[in-house]
């Protein structure tokens, strides 16, 4: 169920996570002041990582992804989200099986998500003392900053500078 459950989240990032923290800073807003900082998703270093992608056997992903991946990618996300009661469009399910990948790409493919849907809000929907930003440290990561291909211990006192 934790499988389905978070690619439900991922297909419903916008709603079933940046909505509901927001909603919740605002409610802990009108109590007190509050600053709700969104970090951006880290920079993959795919040169470190190798194949990222596996679905029964089909190992050769990466973007472009062959068809094979992604057919074969769709039937267990389908049958996963079926098993535990979701439901999934097509188009949902594909564009979790293109992007939704642990890999550079899904990392901007995410980050992409987050700007745009800040981008969007209006602020003068929200408690007044609520403040939203963005901690992007995306763009101090590089694969030489990292030992594991995504976490960037090397690089943490500047991006706590950045805070």
């Amino acid at each position: 169920e934790r499988v389905a459950e978070a690619i439900m989240f991922w297909i419903h990032y916008e709603t079933k996570w940046l909505q509901r923290v927001i909603d919740e800073a605002n409610n802990l807003a009108s109590k007190r002041p509050l600053m709700l900082l969104f970090k951006t998703n880290n920079f993959i270093c795919n040169d470190m990582q190798g194949n990222y992608a596996r679905f029964d056997g089909v190992d050769d992903y990466a973007p472009p992804a062959s068809q094979a991946t992604l057919t074969t990618c769709y039937r267990i996300v389908r049958n996963t989200l079926i098993s535990k009661g979701y439901r999934g469009s097509k188009s949902e399910i594909d564009d979790y099986c293109l992007n939704g990948v642990f890999s550079d790409h899904g990392s901007r493919y995410l980050n992409h998500r987050l700007y745009k849907f800040l981008s969007l809000l209006n602020l003068e929907d929200f408690h007044p003392d609520l403040k939203i930003g963005i901690l992007n440290d995306y763009d101090l990561e590089t694969c030489g900053t990292t030992d594991d291909s995504y976490h960037h211990f090397q690089i943490s006192l500047p991006r706590i500078r950045l805070l």
